[in-house]
C-alpha cells in the first residue's frame, strides 16, 4: 500500500497515521516533500542540528504512529 507513495502521498500518510506523534508529522511531511528530491550533495549541506531534529522526528513517528489493524 505505501510502496507506491511519493511526495504529497507520503506526507498525507505520515499525517494520517501519526498517532501520538502528531506534532512531528508536519516536519516529516516537509521532509518527504522536499528532501526526497535533493541529491546527496545538497543533503550533505544540512547543518547537524537539522539532521538531528529530523532523525529524532523519524524515531518519534516510528515509536508512536498508529498502525491500522
Amino acid at each position: 500500500q505505501v510502496a507506491s507513495l511519493a511526495g504529497g502521498g507520503w506526507a498525507e500518510f505520515l499525517r494520517a497515521h501519526a498517532g501520538r506523534a502528531q506534532e512531528v508529522a508536519p516536519q516529516l511531511a516537509a521532509l518527504v516533500q522536499d528532501a526526497e528530491y535533493r541529491d546527496d550533495a545538497a543533503l550533505a549541506q544540512w547543518p547537524d542540528t537539522r539532521v538531528q531534529a529530523v532523525a529524532a522526528a523519524c524515531r518519534r513517528w516510528i515509536a508512536e504512529h498508529h498502525v491500522p489493524v
